[in-house]
């Protein structure tokens, strides 16, 4: 279950109030603002010299780069204080601006009901609520609903909590969630039990959002991040209640333009480990209820192919630019889901980009863009030739986003 965004935000500068400020303040008062801050504070020069890719850089500011330097913080304070400063006359407009928008955004509001491994799940904002709570019912008539997180109450106290990725065990007993207290995308990773809140594990540091539960609910893979670039280069294997110090390294990766992201496929019997940079991605798969195994590569990479992969029922399904620059889509058995095996099920069209897909048991959807714009389009593999559907409006920009992610639905 993907990230969700826990605070509602308001953005405002002088960018931002440029046009109400100019109509609402007299040319005297603007150039009063203009003249009483006092001078921008303006960072130290301190060359440092890199040798990369048979070339030489000067970088005068890379000594910004420690947050924990007393420089660095001294130098971000003035910044701070300067910009108060200089914003300080217009801050009745600023909070009038916010006070408006605040009275035209909808005070309650709520996701729509997901249905997933028996369960329905929604996300909810309540009247004035900066956070949102996580609840759920079983997929039956008349069931009692029960909150599974409750992301206020879990913040009260906290200067900083993002809540990250969140992902229920497949016994549906526990969740297990991520949170960043700092904004520096450093998570640190939780898990409660759903039916009295108690916290199973106390928290994992140093990690990426991404994490995913075996099919036993006892184990947990989780990313580490790089300390010093925040790059996300490891997988680990956690055992639910032991110490994280004894936790298992399953994967390193030591290309610096790589990142790795983890998941569970649509399926939900494998769980689909992403290497990737911009213009190439490696694939890895382990079955979830065969956590002690090693990853699987579907196609070892190779400079500029990009693939990415779902499963559902006994298939694979990659969309690839294999062959393919504007992309198409593929399939393969299970059994043998290298490049050698793939199907063509989706061919690509010059000009158009097949940019998203979601696989189901009876039919995939695909997002295709052109200058026209995102058109969703639904194959229905029958036994004769496939025909296309049309979709709500609604899923057009974002299919893979917010359609049905039950991957036995007969309906997005």
């Amino acid at each position: 279950m993907g990230g969700l965004s826990t605070r509602r935000h308001f953005t405002f500068g002088l960018a931002a109030a440029a046009v109400p400020l100019a109509s609402r303040l007299s040319f005297g008062q603007a150039k009063a603002v203009e003249t009483a801050a006092h001078a921008a504070p303006i960072a130290s020069i301190v060359p440092k010299r890199f040798t990369a890719f048979g070339g030489v850089r000067i970088d005068n500011y890379d000594w910004l780069r420690d947050r924990e330097d007393p420089r660095v913080v001294s130098y971000l304070n003035a910044e701070n204080a300067y910009a108060e400063e200089r914003l300080e006359q217009i801050k009745p407009l600023v909070k009038e601006l916010a006070a408006e928008l605040k009275a035209r955004e909808a005070q309650e509001d709520a996701t729509v009901p997901t249905a997933y491994n028996g369960y329905i799940y929604e996300r909810r904002f309540s009247q004035g609520a900066q956070y949102p709570y996580v609840v759920r019912r079983k997929d039956e008539h008349g069931a009692q609903e029960e909150i599974v997180l409750n992301v206020g109450e879990l913040a009260a106290g906290h200067q900083q909590y993002q809540l990250g990725s969140w992902n229920v065990s497949p016994d549906n007993t526990r969740v297990a969630f991520a949170v960043d207290f700092t904004g520096g995308r450093e998570f640190r990773i939780f898990v409660r039990t759903i039916a009295t809140g108690e916290t199973v594990d106390q928290g994992i540091d140093s990690a990426s959002s991404d994490l995913v539960f075996a099919a036993d609910s006892n184990t947990l893979f989780y990313v580490r991040n790089e300390p010093t670039t925040v790059r996300s280069y490891q997988i680990w294997r956690h055992r639910l209640g032991s110490n994280p110090n004894s936790d298992a390294l399953i994967y390193e990766e030591s290309d610096p333009t790589f990142e790795l992201s983890i998941g569970l496929s649509g399926s939900r019997k494998f769980i689909l480990l992403n290497i990737s940079e911009e213009r190439t991605s490696e694939i890895r798969y382990l079955p979830v209820n065969r956590p002690m195994d090693e990853f699987k590569v579907i196609e070892p990479r190779q400079q500029g192919v990009v693939y990415e992969v779902d499963h559902v029922g006994d298939q694979f399904y990659i969309r690839t630019n294999l062959d393919a620059p504007d992309f198409r889509l593929m399939s393969a058995p299970q059994a043998t889901p290298a490049a050698l095996y793939w199907k063509e099920i989706v061919p690509e069209q010059p000009g158009h980009h097949l940019s998203h897909f979601k696989a189901f048991e009876t039919f995939v959807a695909v997002d295709v863009e052109d200058e026209s714009g995102t058109t969703p389009r639904v194959p229905l593999w029958t036994t004769t030739k496939p025909i296309s559907i049309r979709l709500q409006k609604y899923c057009a920009s974002t299919l893979v986003a917010h359609c049905n992610r039950n991957a036995s639905t007969t309906s997005t």
